[in-house]
């Protein structure tokens, strides 16, 4: 089922097989953002610099909004599916569910042409810092109405709700550090909204605010901008939202680029680069698996797990292969984020 079928289907038709239906395709559409976020930050020399911290933070909601989600598929009998050659992605691809089918996201180092794709994988209905609407829902359907509409139908359709089974507390905290509250795992309607506000919140914003009140933190949209544009996003007194703020500069990267549709092949690679690639197709992939199991066993241990990989073991490979030059080509090499099925070479 795409994001747009759903979204066009009568709300009275909205039942539990559709509420499930949903929740896997929002699964996929935030895994989705992961891959093309972290080749971005892993090409930036300087971990410490602002602009990595910042989507650093990004990847981590990201993890975060995709946990929350499992558990709300979870919560009514339904199973997440990470670790399938059929959900996983192979890039360039166009985003899960129909959303924006004008883009095409691809793997690659930080650039601006990366930095526009991110913010169009994010943009809110309005851009708070203009005065344009930036979507448009007779084009393509928005993900912020997408995460509305499962809403309605938790408290339309009403399903029996139960924590068996979930990963209880991403963060470990009902309180995330930012201030921002985050339900352990679902049990009630209350907890479902709550994840979906989170969800919106850092994703796209809102309609009013660019930031989370209590903490300042702009929604991934207006961050990605502010690498953008170069000037941090400030209210004046007046209350409008500018770009005048303090100076952002595009940090020091390694000269990563597109990878090619569907992964480099050995023929296109030294031995030694394709000997690495393998190796991260393989970590990636243990970590997809480390994922499933989490959510089929509801365990906290196998989340960790896959998070010391993507945080840790990958992107130290990364990093390795993306200080290769290519051959006869402007451009260093990046992994390709395959799905290797258990055995495969």
């Amino acid at each position: 089922m795409s994001i747009r079928d759903a979204l066009e289907m009568p709300r009275k038709r909205r039942d539990l097989k559709w509420l499930k239906r949903a929740l896997k395709s929002a699964i996929q559409l935030e895994f989705f953002t992961i891959p093309p976020y972290l080749t971005a930050l892993w090409s930036i020399k300087d971990y410490r610099d602002p602009v990595a911290i910042a989507i650093r933070e990004v990847v981590i909601e990201e993890m975060l909004h995709m946990s929350l989600v499992c558990n709300m598929l979870k919560s009514i009998g339904g199973r997440p599916k990470l670790a399938d050659a059929s959900v996983v992605p192979r890039y360039p691809a166009k985003m899960p569910g129909g959303v924006k089918p004008e883009l095409t996201v691809c793997l690659s180092g930080l650039t601006r042409n990366a930095l526009e794709a991110f913010m169009a994988i994010e943009e809110p209905e309005k851009d708070i810092s203009h005065t344009e609407r930036v979507g448009d829902m007779e084009t393509f359907p928005r993900i912020g109405a997408f995460y509305d509409a499962i809403e309605s139908a938790f408290h339309d359709v009403h399903p029996e709700i139960s924590r068996d089974g979930q990963v209880q507390g991403y963060f470990g905290e009902s309180q995330h550090p930012d201030g921002t509250y985050v339900p352990k795992s679902i049990g009630n309607l209350d907890e479902v909204s709550a994840a979906i506000k989170v969800i919106k919140d850092q994703g796209e914003g809102t309609k009013e605010l660019v930031n989370d009140p209590v903490t300042g933190e702009l929604a991934h949209y207006y961050r990605f901008k502010e690498v953008a544009v170069g000037r941090r996003l400030i209210r004046e007194s007046d209350g409008r939202w500018v770009h005048s703020g303090e100076q952002l500069d595009m940090p020091e990267c390694w000269a990563v680029a597109r990878v090619p549709d569907g992964g480099y092949r050995q023929s296109q690679v030294p031995a030694n680069v394709w000997d690495k690639m393998v190796r991260s197709d393989r970590l990636y992939s243990s970590t997809l698996r480390h994922l499933q199991s989490a959510w089929d066993n509801g365990s906290q241990a196998a989340l960790h797990r896959a998070l010391e990989l993507m945080m840790d073991a990958m992107p130290t490979l990364a990093v390795e292969i993306m200080q290769v030059p290519m051959e006869g080509k402007d451009g260093n090499y990046a992994p390709n984020f395959r799905f290797a099925e258990e055995g495969a070479a």
